[in-house]
């Protein structure tokens, strides 16, 4: 069963919120069990299952579940993987850090993605084994999750390295972008091509853009120095790519996956298929506007962006309209849910072709 599979078979969901580990859970609905038929059984033909005490409590009704929205957060921000080894071949658990007989706390902030062997662990006594006390499992959790967070960053750097500098990005929003980079500490003056730029008066000594007078041309690098101007802004992309932490949501269109993880104020990586509709009459200049739109069932993804900082004449004329296979760099503004969808407005930050093997979060071993 893969990782997407995972996430959206509610069969799998409810055993696992109920305490059973993955790997089990797998095993007894490929074997025909359900919930139902589970919830039936004695508590000795559980047993022979191989379903620990723990776990039959949850399916016989003596504790309430996990919820799902607290499932799918702490299992999406942890890759599925344990927070302790980081081993992404290894069934995993939910723990509750601070026992629940003891808090009745079923939140994100107590519970933690772990491997039946550090959950062994959590819960024993041995003094020569890894003191996997509440502190040390909290510390172990932040640290991972961060390091998920990055690593979905370093892979969007990585995918867009193998264009060799080629036409990765359809549009930069280059305000947004520079103006991030200075935030996190770029420094232009180091890009190899700063001192082409400057002499071309393409930037200022800072290192910033200076494209005002370009401002009438059908979009950003419709001039002859255009080569020189993209190899200077990916490369400060990818600085200040590599500098930040993204969600890949790609493979997470559910809209009970989705609403959950994502917060206003993320920035957010998004690969599929999307509508681009042109929301203004302007041919050339600022104010280009198009929509860039992606939707799948009950999720959707809206932003307005100028066409005019497209990269290239094709860009601008063909790639950046209509329905195409892209990659979007997108900062959520605001969310906005109903019975029925989920919406979030956000901020274009770039539109990349579709860079290969980003549609998936699973990367190989992670760390």
């Amino acid at each position: 069963m893969s990782l997407t599979s995972k996430n959206k078979n509610k069969s799998f969901e409810a055993l696992v919120s109920r305490k059973v580990d993955s790997r089990l859970a797998q095993s007894l609905l490929e074997a025909g069990h359900t919930l139902a038929s589970l919830s039936q059984m004695s508590e000795a033909k559980l047993s022979k299952l191989s379903i620990t005490a723990e776990a039959i409590g949850y399916i016989h009704n003596h504790r309430p579940r996990i919820p799902s929205k607290v499932l799918n957060s702490v299992l999406f921000k942890s890759r599925w993987t344990c927070c302790v080894c980081h081993d992404p071949t290894k069934e995993i658990i939910l723990h509750h850090i601070d026992e629940w007989s003891e808090s009745r706390d079923h939140s994100e902030k107590n519970l933690v993605a772990l491997c039946l062997n550090d959950h062994g662990k959590a819960h024993s006594q041995n003094q020569l084994s890894l003191n996997l006390n509440p502190k040390a499992l909290k510390a172990a959790k932040k640290q991972w999750q961060q390091e998920v967070r990055a690593s979905d960053a370093r892979n969007l750097v990585l995918a867009s390295a193998f264009s060799d500098n080629s036409h990765c990005w359809y549009h930069i929003n280059h305000q947004r972008i520079f103006s991030a980079a200075k935030k996190v500490g770029v420094n232009f003056q180091q890009m190899p091509d700063y001192p082409a730029m400057l002499s071309l008066g393409l930037i200022n000594s800072d290192g910033l853009l200076t494209l005002g007078h370009m401002s009438n041309n059908i979009h950003a690098y419709a001039h002859g120095n255009c080569m020189v101007q993209y190899s200077y802004v990916h490369d400060v992309m990818t600085e200040y790519l590599d500098s930040i932490a993204l969600d890949n949501v790609s493979d997470y269109l559910d809209k009970g996956s989705v609403g959950h993880r994502i917060r206003e104020g993320d920035t957010i990586y998004l690969q599929g298929a999307f509508t681009f509709k042109d929301k203004s009459t302007a041919g050339q200049g600022l104010g280009q506007n198009r929509k860039l739109r992606r939707r799948v069932g009950g999720v959707e993804f809206v932003s307005i962006f100028d066409g005019w900082d497209s990269t290239s004449t094709s860009a601008w004329g063909c790639w950046l309209r209509g329905r195409q296979s892209a990659g979007a760099l997108l900062k959520v503004r605001s969310i906005k849910e109903n019975s029925n969808r989920i919406k979030f407005k956000c901020t274009t930050l770039a539109v990349a072709f579709g860079l290969n093997d980003l549609k998936s979060r699973q990367y190989g071993n992670y760390g």
